[in-house]
This record gives structure tokens, C-alpha cells and sequence, in this order.
């Protein structure tokens, strides 16, 4: 599965879902920096899972 990360309506990157659930960012890179930042700004983060092998955009959101 993949998943598309947003913070309020901005687009910020898509990541490919791990066997756990889970999408690894690093702290320190340009990424985990601008989540840290949306998070600080008291931010919507919001998070799209689609699965890429069926190309189908079967949508769920989570906001944090």
C-alpha cells in the first residue's frame, strides 16, 4: 500500500506503507523537518492509503 502525507490541504510527499503500518521519516531530513514544523504549528497532518497494485485510490483518511 502506499499513502500520501498532507498537512492541512498541502500536499507533502507519498511513502510506501511498511508490513507493520508503518511510514519511517527521519527527524533530521528536509521531510521530517517540515512534519516536526506542522506539528509545532498545531497543523492538521493528514494521511491517504491507496493501494498501487490494484491503481486503486480506495481512500481513508487520519488526521492527526
Amino acid at each position: 500500500k502506499n499513502a500520501d502525507i498532507f498537512s492541512d490541504d498541502d500536499f507533502l510527499f507519498s511513502a510506501t506503507v511498511g508490513k507493520n503500518g508503518d511510514i519511517k521519516v527521519r527527524k533530521k531530513s528536509e521531510l521530517g523537518k517540515r512534519i516536526l514544523s506542522a506539528f509545532d504549528d498545531k497543523r492538521k497532518i493528514s494521511v491517504r492509503v491507496w493501494d498501487a497494485c490494484k491503481n486503486t485510490r480506495r481512500i481513508f483518511w487520519k488526521s492527526f
